[in-house]
């Protein structure tokens, strides 16, 4: 098992907050069985953040991709997806971790 950094608990207790593009992009499904492989892939998906902020817990911002529709897949759509994943304070103090396409803005929650 690999060790967390001292930051790395406290991180790892924050809510991640999908921006609705990359919730379309990297988890939703919608052809048939769509439900059960959405919560697959979104399960996947918070896996591959957990283990990039284990791995750079000290960073604001960490950028990394996934394959979220499978590897082999010819469809341009399906291929390699850039994430950002990013530190936020919202406006109220609570902090939270923001996973956002990596040509996106991404707005402060309220």
């Amino acid at each position: 098992m690999t060790h967390l950094p001292a930051l790395a608990p406290h991180l790892l207790k924050l809510p991640v907050v999908l921006t609705p593009q990359a919730w379309e992009s990297a988890v939703q499904w919608d052809e048939h069985d769509g439900a059960d492989i959405t919560v697959l892939r979104l399960c996947r998906l918070l896996l591959t953040v957990y283990r990039h902020l284990n791995e750079h817990p000290e960073q604001q911002e960490i950028l990394f991709g996934c394959y979220p529709r499978g590897r082999h897949s010819t469809d341009p759509k399906h291929r390699w997806l850039g994430l950002r994943l990013t530190q936020k304070q919202a406006s109220d103090g609570s902090s939270y971790l923001c996973l956002s396409l990596r040509n996106e803005t991404t707005p402060l929650l309220t």
